[in-house]
């Protein structure tokens, strides 16, 4: 017993040795420390859920989470299924949901938190910068504003980080395993975020090309068809049943959103007489206003006939909604593109202000919030030279390096030389510029909340570019600044 007791310690001390040796003994540290922070946070009372799911558009109604008929999921149309799904199931196996669905949020916090500092140490980056920017990063007052907050928010940047580690990782290590996990990761946020689509599933067979063997890379194509075809299933099933090939019938009103940019119809909206009937209406309005243009479908399916965003006529308004906003694009492109692009500054605010300012934020944690954002996004450094604004000018400056540094990756990449390092950096600036433009053409109002989704990866990938650009002013002047 002795021999076998020795065995094993000398074994599981080995095994302790090798994780620590790769990082993950630290990056559990990191997150357990977010953990430890967000329970203290939650249970001091200085955040809280407010519980009122009834007031998300996203979230089906009429008591549904508690009580609906699963099978009702097949005929929802407003939303991909997996978070409504998660929610209805969290409701009725818990009775005290509510904290257990912030315990849940903290925790996925707390991975995710984890696998960044793994991605950084793929990276290759210096000691000193990972240490700050993860302490930057436990700092940061959304990850903990948005575990209490009642939508997918955690859940998908929980998705979106171990999607993004899944690729670094086969990137850097050129293997298999890595990539069919960030494949049916990025599966899981498309059927639970719809500003995530299809051809996001393409990111990993992309990035592996020349990597794999030709062997593994048949494997991965073979993986990636099948789950184009598992995940197009939801989509050829609303294309059926209401005549949109996606996961979101709200893709119109959203759209019309952008072309308003939160004003009226215009005088000269060249659609004003052939959609006036549903223009003269804001989007997401309650689909009875609809009843006299014709909308006023009725269902025996309980969660598509209430009077709310997922209603069955829905889907047929939000249609009427694209062909007004396209009618408009097409005869005044320039003011979309003025108003996309005022959106797209909306996505370098800060990620949780001011979209939450209910009682569940003590006072103390929004005086917080507020000197870390100013802290972090510039903003008291750019009132001392006479610029005011919400802007976080650090985020805005670090995209715009960010993206010219992996355009640069791009051509090294046509021409064989780019690094597996570099090859990762593109496969995180891949998925924040997709989130910066489908948000930036598709929302307008809540890009920062958009952005909150992918903030991890941003920051991951403007510290991958100071990185390169400190190396490149080493190589100049001859000296290492991190030494």
């Amino acid at each position: 017993m002795t021999g076998r007791t020795e065995t094993a310690t000398v074994l599981s001390a080995a095994k302790l040795r090798s994780l620590r040796e790769k990082g993950w003994t630290a990056a559990a540290i990191w997150g357990g420390a977010h953990v430890l922070i967000g329970l203290l946070l939650h249970v001091s009372g200085q955040l809280g859920c407010n519980g009122n799911w009834a007031d998300f558009w996203q979230i089906p109604g009429g008591g549904f989470l508690t009580g609906g008929a699963l099978s009702d999921l097949w005929y929802m149309h407003a939303q991909p299924p997996l978070y409504t799904l998660y929610l209805a199931l969290l409701f009725r196996i818990f009775p005290a949901h509510e904290t257990i669905f912030v315990l849940s949020n903290v925790l996925m916090a707390g991975v995710s938190v984890a696998l960044l500092a793994m991605i950084l140490r793929w990276l290759q980056l210096p000691t000193i910068l990972r240490r700050i920017l993860l302490a930057v990063v436990l700092l940061h007052p959304a990850l903990y504003v948005f575990a209490h907050y009642e939508l997918y928010a955690v859940p998908t940047v929980f998705l979106a980080t171990t999607a993004a580690a899944g690729l670094v990782r086969g990137v850097t290590v050129r293997e298999l395993t890595p990539f069919v996990f960030a494949l049916v990761t990025f599966a899981l946020l498309i059927l639970t975020r719809s500003a995530y689509q299809l051809p996001l599933l393409l990111l990993p067979p992309l990035l592996a090309v020349r990597l794999l063997s030709r062997p593994q890379q048949r494997r991965l194509f073979a993986v990636t068809a099948a789950t184009l075809l598992l995940v197009g299933a939801w989509y050829v099933k609303n294309q059926w049943q209401y005549g949109f090939f996606g996961t979101s019938s709200w893709y119109g009103m959203n759209l019309y959103k952008v072309v308003l940019a939160g004003g009226s119809v215009p005088e000269d909206f060249p659609a004003r007489e052939t959609h006036g009937c549903v223009t003269v209406h804001p989007p997401f309005s309650p689909p009875h206003v609809y009843a006299d243009c014709g909308y006023n479908s009725r269902s025996s399916i309980p969660m598509i006939d209430r009077d709310d965003q997922h209603n069955v006529n829905i889907p047929a308004v939000s249609a009427a909604y694209a062909s007004a906003a396209f009618s408009a694009i097409s005869a005044r492109p320039g003011r979309h593109v003025a108003h996309a692009f005022s959106g797209m500054q909306h996505w370098f605010y800060p990620s949780s202000v001011p979209l939450i300012w209910g009682p569940e934020k003590h006072h103390d944690f929004r005086q917080y919030e507020r000197r870390y954002y100013g802290l972090l996004g510039g903003r008291y450094l750019a009132r001392i030279i006479g610029v005011r604004s919400d802007l976080m000018w650090t985020y805005a400056a670090g995209t715009i390096l960010l993206l010219l540094a992996v355009a640069r990756v791009l051509v090294r990449l046509v021409r064989g030389s780019a690094t597996a390092v570099e090859r990762a950096a593109l496969g995180l600036a891949a998925l924040v510029a997709y989130n910066l433009v489908v948000s930036s053409l598709g929302e307008f109002g809540e890009n920062n909340r958009f952005k909150f989704d992918v903030e991890l990866l941003l920051l991951a990938g403007i510290a991958w570019t100071l990185t390169g650009i400190v190396q490149s002013l080493r190589n100049s002047f001859g000296r290492n600044v991190f030494a």
